[in-house]
């Protein structure tokens, strides 16, 4: 049994143009203030829950009682449970598989919306392990990352969600915790999924299998690889590049303590990688690259202003937006900060280890009437994003909450 859910296309999305050739924004968007907050709560939109696979009768073999792949926590760990998404600029499209993991949710269905509809709306894409209509939910012993179908169970993924473009593939770069099994039996996996059938494909596999992967990974447009940290004692960087799908080790990070629950974002402008999280000096760290290598690892010289306060900084919400060359962390805690502010990082014009990078605070304007959800314990990761075309950061919290938009015009600060 495979749920295949059809792309919605650009049909009353922001990826059509209208009449003149310009981006035709969404009424929820075009409707919005600069500068302002709106949740997402327009007719036809949903939530999460709506379309979970343990809610469904057509798709949960013990319906009304708990799936097969429930585990201790349920769906909501999909978010709770140290799990971030993934983000398809082009399609204005956030997606996540493999959300779970430990005790907490085992199923290994994946979700994806479309920011740009009219009405944003989750649909599920592939179908769980153990689902109505298929074999029974059993576990491959010898191998505890796996279900008995040879599919992945579903693991803390943090921040390791990923589109590649250079297959068009669905990507998760790394995790650990495999639910039910042991959480040092992690695996440095790489997986790709199809959206559609719910197939899983083993892309890559890293020589260290033993160690816990609680970071994640970026795309770099310019070299056309992606990056993947691990913790302390892990491999530090490494490298995946897609043309060969070879995984290698970078040599740095690899004894880095401050590399837990953080966020990594790709500078393409200074061609770096930065890398944010709650332990590190100024809350952000810099892998400097030259050409498709990563060769050094320093925090920058010259950093003024006040950054993140750590509770902002465990598992982050960074976005960078290029029309303004900024990052923004959200303030995820709001205990410095209201939740409806940014924490705002302006990188330097030219070489990144010598120049000025400063911190700063944006504040919606006084307008502003709604204030974003308090964010999950076990941080946001990649469910916060910027889209371009929408011109807005898009965030969700909850599998009980719709999305919330920040309006930024013209992607300036």
């Amino acid at each position: 049994m495979a749920r295949s859910v059809a792309d919605p296309g650009p049909v009353d999305s922001a990826a059509a143009p209208d009449g003149g050739g310009r981006r035709r924004l969404p009424r929820w968007r075009a409707a919005m203030s600069n500068h302002t907050w709106r949740l997402l709560d327009v007719d036809g939109a949903n939530t999460l829950r709506d379309v979970a696979a343990d809610f469904d009768p057509d798709v949960n073999p013990a319906y009304p009682a708990n799936s097969p792949w429930h585990g201790n926590s349920g769906p909501p760990a999909m978010m709770k449970s140290w799990n971030g998404m993934g983000w398809r600029s082009d399609a204005n499209e956030m997606f996540g598989f493999l959300l779970g993991g430990h005790g907490n949710y085992g199923g290994n269905e994946g979700y994806r919306i479309r920011l740009d509809a009219e009405a944003p709306a989750w649909t599920m894409t592939g179908y769980p392990s153990g689902a109505k209509g298929t074999a029974s939910l059993g576990f491959d012993r010898a191998r505890e990352w796996l279900f008995a179908d040879g599919r992945p169970r579903a693991m803390h993924v943090h921040d390791y969600l990923l589109y590649c473009p250079y297959d068009d593939s669905y990507l998760v770069m790394g995790g650990n915790s495999p639910w039910a099994a042991s959480w040092t039996r992690a695996s440095r996996r790489v997986w790709q999924m199809d959206p559609d059938s719910g197939r899983y494909t083993l892309r890559a596999t890293h020589a260290s299998q033993a160690n816990h992967d609680h970071c994640g990974a970026c795309w770099d447009s310019a070299s056309e690889v992606a990056w993947v940290l691990s913790d302390a004692g892990g491999p530090g960087i490494s490298r995946f590049d897609p043309a060969d799908d070879s995984f290698v080790s970078m040599g740095l990070g690899a004894t880095d303590t401050h590399n837990f629950s953080s966020t990594l974002v790709y500078d393409p402008v200074r061609d770096v990688v930065l890398v944010f999280g709650r332990s590190m000096a100024s809350a952000f760290r810099v892998y400097g690259k030259r050409g498709g290598a990563v060769t050094s690892l320093y925090t920058p010289g010259r950093i003024v202003g006040t950054p993140p306060s750590r509770p902002d900084l465990y598992g982050p919400a960074v976005a960078y937006i290029p029309q303004c060359d900024r990052f923004v962390v959200w303030s995820q805690s709001g205990t410095v900060y209201p939740r409806t502010d940014f924490y705002v990082l302006t990188p330097p014009r030219s070489d990144p280890l010598e120049g000025t990078w400063t911190w700063s605070r944006h504040q919606p304007v006084a307008a502003n009437t709604v204030s974003p959800s308090a964010a999950q314990a076990n941080g946001t990761y990649g469910r916060m994003v910027w889209s371009s075309t929408l011109e807005a950061i898009m965030l969700v919290n909850d599998i009980d909450e719709y999305f919330y938009a920040y309006a930024i015009d013209g992607g300036m600060l």
